[in-house]
């Protein structure tokens, strides 16, 4: 029981930290990381609190969802995409299980690229990892990466080509 859950954990977040699905993600991150650091620049903020809210309410807060129904949507859709659902409701393996592990490790895989955001962000203000946001921010991004996983399950397990929808 609990050991398939892991292999089905180990698999599902490997599949997420792919090179290919993580480059796009990071070029994001960087960029964000240079959005903050010419913010306070060219921004009419008072100090570097004010620079880092901003950049993280405008890039970091708007990235978590989309990466969230991307990557949840995908616990579904691309096995009924690629027409293999049926192979794999057919495995031994009981159908909570295989959602449950898929689902907590594509949310992990948000979350990290929320925390890579948020570093970024960090460093291009405050030019260093000095932030005394940064651990709540990271927290919260941890609790939005479930909350909006959890919506986007829900919904791709009732509607077909849910990342439309999401």
């Amino acid at each position: 029981g609990v050991m398939m859950l892991g292999v089905i954990f180990g698999e599902a977040f490997r599949d997420a930290l792919r090179p290919s699905r993580l480059f796009v993600w990071l070029a994001l991150c960087l960029i964000f990381g240079l959005l903050g650091a010419i913010w306070y620049r060219f921004q009419s903020v008072d100090n570097l609190q004010d620079a880092y809210i901003a950049v993280y309410g405008l890039c970091v807060l708007r990235i978590l969802p989309l990466a969230s129904a991307i990557y949840i949507t995908s616990i579904i859709g691309k096995e009924v995409d690629q027409k293999t659902i049926v192979y794999l409701l057919t495995r031994p393996v009981p159908r909570w299980q295989y959602i449950v592990g898929r689902y907590f490790a594509n949310c992990l895989a948000v979350t990290l690229i929320g925390a890579v955001a948020t570093f970024a962000t960090s460093i291009g203000v405050y030019r260093s990892l000095s932030n005394p946001m940064m651990l709540m921010d990271i927290a919260a991004v941890a609790v939005g990466s479930l909350a909006y996983g959890a919506l986007f399950l829900l919904i791709s397990l009732i509607i077909n080509r849910a990342l439309i929808v999401c």
